[in-house]
């Protein structure tokens, strides 16, 4: 069950109370090939292969393991997928943004919401909007700090674990409070150390385009770059009010521990620094009374616009993948 907290001391009691039941389920799961379990993505019993991308010595990285034979998403996709799919708020046609491209996330997020843009980011150099064709895939470049998109584009804006990557993620924060339209929401995964005092700097990026590390450097899989992103933060409570201190209400930490359908910790040893528990954040942009009953009229408009399609009075729906957003 996803349980969402505004709280810290409530977050920590919580976290504090299930470290039995953690270790009873992760000690079980860490010895097995596989488990059988329910997937909220499949909405079925499936097989989840055990290990995954990474390990602490012998111990397999549960967050990115636990992978669905079939879906093919790792516990930590499952989770935010399912945290998507649960919210029950948007409609297939709403328009969605997620910041990235090339994942199996991407694939089965847009088999469900036709509506939603799936980037990249290719580099500072590349020009945001910009397309290059990679692995066969048009992808369009985008930075989560200054994206091409108009502001108030999206009902949904989702990242998963991008932020640690980002030097200046204020700033990143900022931009997907931009870029989302009145009481549209931010849904996002990122590594979170409950039990640190508070965020810590892991990296420095440098006027000069130089990095200054603060203790051993950290990187993390990337599909386009085989050195790995650099990891620049490592996040705890204080997240959440950084969320709200960029202009969201509502800023939440949810927790959606479950063994029986692959949603557990990532298997770290160390309960004060690397454990890292099933976490999701979300945060909501402010609306009026007159933006929502707006984003109900256009709700009903879209809802009518698919019956039309259905009943093959008008052409198909032109897929989101290339239209072009004018810059602010």
């Amino acid at each position: 069950m996803l349980r969402w907290f505004r709280d810290p001391g409530e977050l920590a009691s919580f976290a504090d109370g299930i470290v039995p039941l953690q270790r009873l389920c992760e000690t079980h799961i860490e010895r097995q090939p596989e488990i059988t379990g329910y997937c909220h993505v499949c909405d079925a019993m499936r097989a989840f292969g055990v290990s995954g991308y990474g390990s602490f010595g012998d111990q397999p990285n549960l967050r990115e393991g636990l992978v669905c034979r079939g879906c093919g998403l790792s516990n930590r996709n499952r989770l935010l997928m399912a945290t998507i799919l649960a919210e029950r708020e948007w409609e297939a046609g709403a328009p969605m943004l997620t910041f990235e491209r090339l994942t199996t996330l991407h694939d089965q997020l847009s088999q469900r919401f036709p509506g939603l843009i799936g980037t990249e980011y290719l580099g500072g150099d590349a020009a945001p909007g910009a397309w290059k064709a990679i692995y066969g895939v048009d992808v369009r470049h985008e930075s989560i700090t200054g994206a091409s998109f108009a502001t108030g584009s999206f009902d949904l804006v989702v990242h998963n674990d991008v932020l640690e990557h980002v030097f200046d993620y204020r700033a990143a924060l900022s931009e997907c409070f931009r870029l989302l339209a009145p009481g549209g929401v931010m849904i996002f995964t990122t590594p979170v150390f409950i039990r640190l005092p508070g965020n810590q700097l892991k990296a420095t990026l440098n006027a000069d385009g130089s990095v200054t590390h603060h203790a051993e450097p950290e990187y993390h899989g990337d599909p386009l770059n085989p050195q790995g992103a650099l990891t620049f933060h490592h996040f705890a409570w204080p997240l959440v009010a950084d969320i709200t201190a960029a202009g969201f209400t509502d800023a939440e930490l949810g927790v959606h521990y479950d063994a029986l359908c692959g949603l557990v910790s990532n298997n770290h040893p160390d309960f004060g620094h690397g454990n890292m528990l099933p976490i999701v954040l979300r945060g909501r942009k402010p609306a009026s009374a007159w933006d929502r009953r707006r984003r109900e009229i256009t709700r009903a408009w879209r809802s009518l616009g698919r019956l039309i399609r259905l009943e093959g009075r008008a052409g198909p729906a032109q897929s989101p993948s290339r239209q072009m957003y004018a810059t602010p």
